[in-house]
């Protein structure tokens, strides 16, 4: 089912020269530039068999794209809302896409719209996420509070309480089973969703921002990064914080751990995009990103492909850059 082809050989060999810069097969190297969105690229999915590369825009659509190659194969459009995430279902048969205000669901065999969910227009929202599996979607709201429902139900299933501070990011762990969001103040929790208890409330980032969050894919660990250029491992059970990784120099926007955990990539507000060692505790190598020549090209979406080979990331430049991950 994945890795569908939807466009002919001749269009795509013809897209192949207009969408794709290659370059030598080193490690850390850059193996294709993906353009066609109009606007910020903010979210980047592989699929399970890690062939094709989905991504969300503040364009309103979400594109397919060929894995290594970066030729595009197909578009969808339902709403001129934000994308602001991606996810895929289990079984494979759907995709979802999340605004700050709706969600739309697309068969992914027939290209079919099948649902739009905007209970959640009627909030004012700063964040939203969904779960790997596509069920839940968080939403930080404006009230300073987090809301986790299932798509499609009405009912809210839990609604934290985050003090006085809007939430800038949230994420889900792999299994769905646990819940972060950072907020403007610095300030990291995390939520049990079986029970709804808190396990922690952490001062992250003092005195700065909680700009990106994402957890390990074991679930022991979550990775933080901030305004204040500094990014964090804490251990989940306990809230205690394991290592920091300094060497950005401006903001830390976005994080992704590859799918062993061995390896997290970070990028920052001026395009470059960082890989570090878990186990090592150290840089692997900095890949030039997104600079552009110019202040602000923030790279706000990362993704491992599913066998850890290869990297996606994409920003404010409204580009998709696949490089070359390096061997540990």
């Amino acid at each position: 089912m994945w890795g569908i082809q939807v466009i002919p050989a001749a269009r795509r060999m013809l897209l192949s020269c207009l969408l794709l810069t290659t370059a030598p097969g080193a490690n850390g190297d850059e193996l294709a530039t993906l353009e066609g969105h109009t606007n910020v690229v903010t979210s980047v999915k592989y699929t399970p068999d890690g062939n094709s590369l989905l991504s969300g825009s503040w364009d309103g659509t979400v594109r397919l794209w060929q894995s290594r190659t970066g030729v595009h194969l197909r578009t969808w459009s339902q709403s001129t809302d934000w994308i602001d995430a991606l996810a895929l279902t289990p079984d494979g048969a759907a995709f979802l896409a999340a605004s700050d205000r709706t969600v739309h669901r697309w068969n992914w065999a027939s290209g079919q719209h099948e649902l739009t969910d905007d209970v959640h227009r009627q909030s004012s929202n700063s964040a939203v996420a969904l779960s790997d599996d596509g069920r839940l979607l968080a939403c930080g709201c404006r009230d300073a509070s987090v809301t986790v429902r299932e798509i499609g139900a009405l009912q809210v299933k839990w609604r934290f309480k985050t003090g006085d501070a809007w939430t800038k990011s949230i994420a889900f762990s792999a299994d769905g089973q646990l819940l972060a969001a950072g907020d403007w103040l610095g300030r990291i929790r995390i939520w049990n969703l079986q029970d709804g208890r808190e396990l922690h409330s952490i001062d992250g980032h003092p005195g700065s921002v909680v700009a990106a969050l994402h957890f390990h894919p074991d679930g022991t660990k979550l990775s933080s990064g901030g305004y204040d250029t500094a990014i964090h491992l804490w251990n989940v059970s306990s809230g205690d914080r394991l290592t920091t990784f300094s060497g950005h120099q401006g903001l830390v926007l976005s994080l992704a751990f590859s799918r062993d955990g061995s390896l997290l990539a970070s990028g920052e507000r001026h395009g470059p995009v960082k890989l570090w060692s878990v186990a090592g505790d150290k840089l692997v190598t900095t890949l030039k990103g997104h600079p552009d020549g110019r202040l602000g090209f923030s790279v706000v979406a990362l993704a491992f492909s599913p066998d850890g080979r290869e990297l996606a990331s994409a920003g404010y430049d409204k580009k998709i850059k696949l490089w070359e991950v390096p061997s540990l």
